[in-house]
């Protein structure tokens, strides 16, 4: 159980901290991947020069033969945008929101300091005294 001022921080951490901290951690990271699908299309430009003749004269023509031609290149950009993109962003920036939010009832030390404290009260002094 926690405490109605934990659920108060956490939904005010969700809500203003890590909403700007989501739109900007996934547009870099979208940026990162959308370079690494260029290099892999500039790598498939780089082999076959006919569709590079058909990008400059048909562009749309050229895009379906590199669908057809290329499915590999278009399943490896949706892993990225599913699977890096989404996936990632969305498991970093709710590990941080919960580091951002201190709040006692998620404080490892105080409980196990009032455990402790607790066991002593309720358990009698036996402690002997060597002479």
């Amino acid at each position: 159980d926690i405490s109605f001022d934990s659920v108060i921080k956490f939904f005010a951490c969700g809500f203003l901290l890590t909403t700007p901290m989501a739109m900007v951690f996934e547009l870099i990271v979208s940026i990162v991947t959308g370079l690494i699908s260029m290099i892999a299309f500039i790598f498939i430009l780089v082999e076959d020069s006919e569709l590079v003749d058909k990008l400059r004269t048909d562009p749309k023509h050229a895009m379906k033969d590199l669908a057809v031609g290329h499915p590999a290149l278009f399943i490896f950009s949706l892993f990225l945008n599913a699977f890096i993109i989404a996936a990632v962003c969305e498991e970093t920036i709710k590990y941080f929101g919960y580091w951002m939010v201190v709040t006692p009832d998620l404080l490892p030390q105080k409980r196990s300091n009032d455990t402790n404290i607790e066991n002593e009260e309720n358990t009698p002094n036996t402690k002997s005294v060597r002479s």
